[in-house]
């Protein structure tokens, strides 16, 4: 269940890291619902055109 936006050396990390409180799986499917929340956010944003840059334009 990696997704292409996380990079592998950081799942190893919180592999390694995750207090014991919690199972690996149990954090794989958090971090999964997380993913699907922050994709249903830039939907909408892509939809209003709020994902792209407009830069200020200096006139003075």
């Amino acid at each position: 269940m990696v997704r292409p936006t996380v990079a592998l050396a950081s799942w190893l990390s919180l592999a390694a890291m995750r207090p014991r409180l919690f199972a690996l799986t149990v954090l794989v499917g958090m971090a999964g619902r997380r993913w699907r929340v922050e994709e249903c956010f830039q939907r909408p944003k892509g939809l209003a055109q709020l994902d792209e840059h407009q830069g200020r334009e200096d006139t003075s």
